[in-house]
């Protein structure tokens, strides 16, 4: 067997140094890899597969863009600029919550967040989490931090919700319906399987909500379908 070493003398700067084992038959080649250039990108829906009920299914982002109204497009616009990055030295990742700051925005301005939004969430492409934060449909524009499966989850367990809300219902005092909403979620996904007062009883110390709030907004979720009970306990 042939023995290959490398000599640190001869070599030069920025290489690495390798030892290298071959058979009597064997031969050793050097290639230079290719550096392909690619400029900064976004993940977006096509729209290829449109069955609702399939894993790859997405929205068109294309068309969506193209129809969308000056106030969609708006405050679109502001939600893409003011992506969630969770690591400021790679702002290239980024989620798909959003922050609008209605501080920075003139009066005309925040009537045409307004008006857009409610546009836009009427089309499903956009969701209200809480006051000033939103979360862009992850099937429009595809988030490239962490598990795209539970941000899938969660725009959809928020507006599985959102429809079983009616206006004369009880609401929260301390926090937004879609709040209180991620709280409940987020706590049974901790605890996994849950029983109902330590759910309530957890959700209560989290939000500053009371039991009776609390507790309405967990059935709601069962009635959606979100969560399940099986044996007195609740899980997703």
């Amino acid at each position: 067997m042939d023995h290959i070493d490398s000599h640190d003398d001869i070599i030069p700067q920025n290489t690495r140094t390798v030892n290298i084992n071959l058979n009597a038959n064997q031969t050793f080649k050097v290639e230079t890899k290719k550096y392909v250039f690619k400029p900064s990108y976004i993940q977006v829906g096509s729209g290829y597969v449109t069955d609702k009920t399939k894993r790859g299914y997405s929205m068109d982002f294309t068309e969506e863009l193209l129809n969308m109204t000056p106030q969609e497009g708006f405050v679109f616009k502001l939600l893409m600029s003011n992506r969630e990055c969770p690591d400021i030295t790679k702002d290239f990742y980024k989620t798909n919550r959003s922050y609008i700051d209605s501080s920075t925005l003139t009066k005309s301005e925040k009537k045409k967040v307004y008006e857009g939004y409610t546009r836009l969430a009427s089309k499903n492409l956009v969701i209200r989490i809480s006051r000033g934060t939103y979360m862009i449909n992850p099937r429009l524009v595809i988030s490239n931090v962490g598990n795209g499966e539970d941000e899938r989850r969660l725009y959809d367990d928020l507006v599985a919700i959102k429809s079983t809300i009616k206006p004369g219902d009880k609401k929260p005092v301390y926090v937004t319906e879609e709040e209180l909403t991620e709280s409940i979620l987020l706590t049974v996904q901790v605890f996994n399987r849950v029983g109902a007062g330590q759910l309530i009883a957890k959700v209560c110390a989290d939000t500053k909500e009371n039991h009776e709030t609390v507790g309405i907004y967990v059935n709601k979720l069962v009635e959606a379908n979100t969560l399940t009970i099986t044996d007195h306990k609740i899980h997703r």
